[in-house]
């Protein structure tokens, strides 16, 4: 697909890596792909750990490309990024639409 983001470093050669989420920003919203269901239902708690951990990473990387692009702190950059996701979560009133998929996986 035209305006798709290349594999990272190594997943082509992992035959167990699995993508876990897509996000797009489009004309009219911002839409999200997630891969939920990598644990079995009585491990939830260890889903919810990985998610948190697969979005801290997310922030770490944006820190470091931000920073590098616009030549600003990569601490300053999470700290920001951390804090208006917290605000955004506080405000957050957008209807969900979708459903969950359970073929993946």
């Amino acid at each position: 697909m035209e305006n798709e983001l290349p594999l990272p470093d190594g997943a082509a050669e992992d035959a167990d890596a699995v993508e876990v989420a897509r996000i797009w920003v489009t004309r009219q919203d911002l839409l999200v792909s997630l891969n939920v269901g990598l644990y079995p239902p009585e491990v939830s708690a260890g889903e919810t750990s990985a998610w948190g951990d697969i979005l801290a990473d997310t922030v770490k990387h944006l820190g470091k490309a931000l920073s590098q692009r616009y030549d600003l702190s990569p601490a300053a950059v999470e700290r920001e990024i951390v804090a208006r996701c917290i605000q955004s979560l506080e405000q957050y009133e957008k209807p969900f639409v979708g459903g969950f998929n359970s073929d993946i996986g």
